[in-house]
C-alpha cells in the first residue's frame, strides 16, 4: 500500500483507488486493440500477397493510392 495515502480520508482513497482500477483497465483495453489490430493486419497482408491481382484490382484504384505495385503480375 502506498504510504503517502496514510494522511488521506478514506472517501478520497476510493477515489484514488478507483482511478487507478480504471486506468489499468484503460491500458489493458489499448493493449487488446492492439493484439487484435496487428492479427487483422497481418492476416489482410498475407491475403493480398497471394492473391491474384485480378481479385483485387477493384480495390487498387488509379495507381495512386501507393499500391500500384500490386497492379503487375509476378511469376
Amino acid at each position: 500500500m502506498c504510504h503517502h495515502l496514510n494522511k488521506v480520508s478514506s472517501t478520497n482513497k476510493v477515489r484514488v483507488y478507483m482511478l487507478l482500477f480504471l486506468q489499468v483497465i484503460a491500458v489493458a483495453v489499448a493493449i487488446g486493440v492492439e493484439i487484435h489490430e496487428i492479427f487483422h493486419l497481418s492476416c489482410d497482408f498475407l491475403r493480398l500477397l497471394r492473391a491474384s491481382p485480378q481479385k483485387y484490382k477493384p480495390h487498387l484504384g488509379s495507381g495512386e493510392t501507393g499500391l500500384s505495385f500490386l497492379n503487375h503480375s509476378t511469376v
